[in-house]
């Protein structure tokens, strides 16, 4: 019989999410703060590398409490700084593919592209779809333009 109460008991008491937007908030704050005192790290995965819980898991947490414009602007500004350092990193380095494949994959970069377009626009068009008058002038304005 003890051990019905004390089932009862346990379940009782109310649950406390540990990783609560609170927690992510001084989390992310600590990141921060991290980032500050180190300049050398420019990943997310250093940034992880000493802390007690991987970059998924801590993803996890914030996709399930973090939607708070406060936690958003926090992943923002780590986000911002992480992006900096790799661009400076960038310039620094004589071979700096690696940078560059870094900044594609994780914050949009893209090549530029240029694109030359030379179309030839081909119109088929049935003598009862235009009256004779417009007709007229759509085929001297496209025999102009060639």
């Amino acid at each position: 019989m003890n051990s019905t109460n004390t089932l009862q008991t346990v379940s009782a008491q109310p649950t406390i999410n540990k990783y609560d937007r609170t927690w992510l908030n001084k989390q992310l704050k600590d990141q921060l703060e991290i980032l500050q005192l180190t300049k050398k790290i420019r990943t997310k995965i250093q940034l992880y590398e000493n802390l007690p819980y991987t970059k998924a898991k801590f993803d996890y947490w914030i996709k399930k409490n973090g939607n708070t414009d406060s936690t958003q602007e926090l992943l923002k500004k780590i986000d911002e700084i992480l992006e900096s350092r790799l661009i400076t990193h960038g310039f620094e380095q004589t071979h700096p593919a690696f940078t560059i494949f870094l900044l594609k994959n994780n914050y949009g970069y893209q090549d530029k592209k240029e694109i030359e377009s030379n179309n030839n626009y081909v119109f088929k068009v049935t003598r009862g779809d235009l009256p004779a008058s417009k007709r007229k002038a759509v085929l001297s304005t496209v025999l102009t333009n060639n």
